[in-house]
Order: C-alpha cells, then sequence, then structure tokens
C-alpha cells in the first residue's frame, strides 16, 4: 500500500483528506447525539417530577445563579400551578430556543440551547415551556430570567 500512495503523492493526500473528514463528521454526529441525550434527559427528570408533584424535584433541575429570593418564590409558585393540570407529555423541541433579543428588563441566566415542553391532558391541550441551556460540561438545566444589572 505504502508502495502504492508513495508512487501517486496526490494519492495518498486525497485518502488522508478524506479519512480526516470522515473522523470528523463522525466526531460531530456523536456530540450531537450526546448533547440531544442531556436534552431528553432533562425532559425525563422533569416529567418525573411533574408525575410526583415534587416541587422540591423540579427546583433541582433549575439554574439559580444570580436568582433572589423574590424571583425563586414567584418561580416556586409557578410550579404549584403547573401542578394543578394532568400532565400528557413532557419533551424537548427540536427548534432552535426563541430569540430573547426583544427582552429590556430580563435576561437568561444561562445561554438558552433549547425548549422543552409540557402538553397538559386537558380538553384544549394546554402546554408550557420551559428554557434550558449548557451549565457545564454534560449538564443541561432549566434556565431563569433574572433582572438586567
Amino acid at each position: 500500500m505504502r508502495r502504492f500512495l508513495g508512487s501517486r503523492p496526490a494519492l495518498g493526500r486525497w485518502a488522508i483528506g478524506l479519512l480526516a473528514l470522515a473522523l470528523v463528521a463522525t466526531g460531530v454526529l456523536l456530540w450531537s447525539r450526546w448533547q440531544e441525550s442531556l436534552r431528553w434527559k432533562l425532559a425525563e427528570e422533569l416529567r418525573r417530577a411533574f408525575a410526583a408533584r415534587d416541587v422540591a424535584a423540579v427546583e433541582r433541575l433549575y439554574d439559580w445563579t444570580d436568582v433572589d429570593a423574590a424571583t425563586r418564590a414567584r418561580v416556586r409558585l409557578v410550579i404549584l400551578q403547573e401542578f394543578e393540570l394532568p400532565v400528557a407529555a413532557v419533551f424537548p423541541l427540536r427548534s432552535p430556543p426563541p430569540d430573547l433579543s426583544a427582552l429590556t428588563d430580563f435576561r437568561p441566566n444561562l445561554p438558552p440551547i433549547g425548549v422543552i415542553r409540557v402538553i397538559h391532558d386537558t380538553p384544549d391541550r394546554l402546554s408550557s415551556d420551559f428554557l434550558m441551556g449548557n451549565a457545564g460540561f454534560g449538564e443541561v438545566r432549566l434556565v431563569n430570567l433574572v433582572p438586567v444589572k
């Protein structure tokens, strides 16, 4: 093989280039699948917390960086209101996160990477969306909106 590639140096460079391209494509595919599995894991944890009506479990899914006590109390109230409705499905959306550039008084405490949708088991199929963001390598959390400083 070396003798064959050595006699045709352009062919050798092409083979190395194709191998590098294949390795990069495989790496990107594996990375995206891993990120998707993290999103589904967070959605499943949220579904379990809703099924158990466990406020503390839902609160553990949030990132509380830069969140004051008043905002934390409001989030807890929203969680309790969400528990009043039965849940039909919980899943991450494949669409990109919403554009938050129009917000002037608030900002997300993590860069949003997606949305988890909770569809309630009601006649009109009410739904709630939860922003999710990367809280570190391999960790996805729910996002809070905090006041701009």
